[in-house]
């Protein structure tokens, strides 16, 4: 008994220190977060992860390795009971936290430098002003991602460049000759954070990109047979960075989109 005493003091310390931790990491204004009972209503029909493209699949694998785990849990009550699944989640938690705290180190940073930027460049050009620029992000990532779901994106071509907008017309429109669907439940946007920032002299090349977090249900639908074909029906977190850019008229549309870990291809930030 002592020993559970001291396991869940532990696993206590443990949650407070995570969110200790995460205050230091934060300790600028916290990026915004969103939620899709936030956006109109329009936009929270049968929402879509437009960005992950192949998201359905990469569900697929998920939900296969959490019934791996689940099958190894189920084992683990049967031998060593409560103390057996306290430990196992201590070391759960021990390990997200540890992987969340390198992630954001390893963009927070970006993230400081380019919001700053943004700021400077905001008292000499309206464009940049960072709530509107805020709010863009998000009033386009309701609508493609309603436009994806819909298998259509004219609705949403207004905020994307047209290389990107006929590269998801493409993708719709193999899916739609496959008989699939990729469907998506109880939509979040919990963060849109800028990475990377460029001013351009004449604005005609100027860019920002924001690191996206999301959660979601994703999975691919047999439309014929209604039957989920891959995916996962519980709802995920991802990690996304999106690029926006100022098109002819001097909005800011969805340039294109990079998977978390590619990180590498983000350029720095700089001014011309």
């Amino acid at each position: 008994m002592k020993f559970l005493k001291f396991l869940s003091i532990f696993l206590l310390l443990a949650v407070l220190m995570t969110g200790s931790s995460m205050a230091v990491l934060a300790s600028e204004p916290s990026p915004a977060t969103y939620s899709n009972s936030s956006a109109q209503s329009v936009y929270e029909l049968q929402p879509v992860r437009a960005g992950g493209g192949g998201g359905g699949g990469g569900g697929g694998g998920g939900g296969g390795g959490g019934s791996h785990s689940g099958h190894s849990t189920g084992r683990s009550r049967g031998n060593s009971g409560p103390l057996g699944a306290l430990i196992g989640g201590i070391c759960f938690l021990m390990i997200t936290f540890s992987t969340a705290v390198v992630f954001r180190m390893r963009w927070y940073p970006r993230y400081r430098n380019s919001k700053k930027l943004i700021r400077m460049l905001e008292n000499k050009d309206s464009a940049w002003k960072y709530k509107d620029l805020q709010k863009q992000v998000r009033y386009a990532y309701f609508l493609i991602q309603n436009a994806w779901s819909c298998q259509n994106m004219s609705p949403a071509k207004e905020v994307m460049s047209p290389s990107l907008y006929e590269s998801f017309q493409s993708k719709l429109a193999w899916m739609d000759y496959r008989h699939e669907r990729n469907v998506l439940e109880d939509i979040r946007l919990l963060e849109a954070s800028p990475v990377a920032v460029y001013d351009d002299a004449d604005d005609s090349l100027d860019y920002v990109w924001f690191y996206i977090s999301g959660s979601m249900v994703d999975y691919i639908l047999n439309t014929e047979t209604h039957a989920i074909v891959r995916g996962n029906t519980k709802p995920e977190k991802f990690g996304e960075y999106w690029e926006f850019v100022r098109n002819q008229q001097g909005n800011w549309v969805l340039n294109q989109i990079l998977q978390k870990g590619q990180e590498n291809l983000l350029p720095s930030n700089r001014q011309s």
